[in-house]
């Protein structure tokens, strides 16, 4: 999984951000908008923190979520793994909070059995092991898309940064499939320069950062020690 062109060109510096539609969903609200970029028109989904459908569901997000998606594409970049989705802050009012990624319109996902026999690699690898090391509780196949040029990308990442160690998973189908593969050595030494200093640039993104960042920190021990994806 290499970090693909929609990746390279995706970026804060837009000249335009235009919405087209709004999408509802059982979750939240998201909008269509079309972005330029270099006098460049791609199209992305905005996710506005007030967007967040209020249910007492425990599985509906809360809003500190839509920017736990972006604290994740951070982290993915952090330990250089390129198969998080772009995420970026994003404000379209003054008064709204919220993220902004990239919509592929002709992405594929597959099927829940598809990852029930998923042969190891180092891709998958490295996103089981971002998936853990963000404390990530809800991974389905739904998530992962695969896009036409061979790229392929995880979504949906805002439920992660849990705390502690060991963590219950809703459902993790590329942990699964990963776990107990030993790490390589090079994502290894991506992760020991991993430090409190380095994340703490996360903390304006975090919910209850303090705990958040050390259950990162203890996550990032625990892979150190075992060397494999846990």
């Amino acid at each position: 999984m290499r970090r693909g062109k929609e990746q390279r060109q995706f970026s804060e510096q837009f000249e335009e951000v235009q919405p087209i539609e709004v999408r509802g969903h059982t979750k939240n609200i998201s909008l269509l908008v079309e972005v330029t970029q270099q006098g460049q028109k791609s199209r992305a989904l905005y996710y506005p923190e007030k967007g967040v459908r209020f249910q007492t569901d425990q599985r509906i997000p809360k809003p500190y979520e839509v920017h736990h998606h972006v604290a994740f594409f951070q982290l993915a970049q952090m330990i250089g793994v390129s198969s998080a989705i772009p995420a970026i802050s994003y404000s379209l009012k003054d008064d709204d909070c919220g993220s902004l990624s990239p919509f592929y319109d002709s992405a594929e996902v597959k099927p829940h059995y598809f990852f029930e026999s998923l042969e190891p690699s180092p891709a998958w690898v490295e996103l089981a092991t971002l998936d853990y090391l963000a404390g990530l509780i809800d991974r389905t196949s739904n998530d992962i898309l695969f896009l036409p040029s061979g790229q392929v990308v995880a979504t949906d990442n805002g439920l992660s940064f849990v705390e502690g160690v060991t963590f219950s998973t809703q459902i993790s189908v590329v942990r699964k499939a990963m776990q107990g593969e030993a790490l390589p050595s090079y994502l290894l030494t991506r992760i020991s320069s991993l430090n409190p200093r380095s994340l703490r640039q996360l903390s304006a993104l975090l919910y209850n950062p303090e705990v958040a960042l050390k259950s990162v920190v203890d996550r990032r021990n625990a892979l150190l020690e075992k060397g494999v994806v846990l």
